[in-house]
């Protein structure tokens, strides 16, 4: 498990749409520190709130 935090300033920001309740769980969890598989092509899955999100690179921030 790779423990990282939601780039949150960059989700809120961007021009790309993200579903309401996406923007909710980032509002909800963006100054937390959460655990994330991390799969070898670069991407993550976070599971908050009983589902799974497969998130890029970008989303996330790693926490060392």
């Amino acid at each position: 498990m790779t423990k990282v935090k939601f780039n949150a300033e960059r989700i809120l920001n961007s021009d790309t749409v993200y579903p309401d309740d996406f923007i909710e769980l980032v509002n909800k969890y963006k100054d937390q520190v959460i655990e994330a598989d991390e799969y070898p092509f670069g991407g993550y899955d976070v599971e908050l709130d009983g589902s799974t999100y497969a998130l890029y690179e970008e989303d996330l921030i790693v926490v060392k």
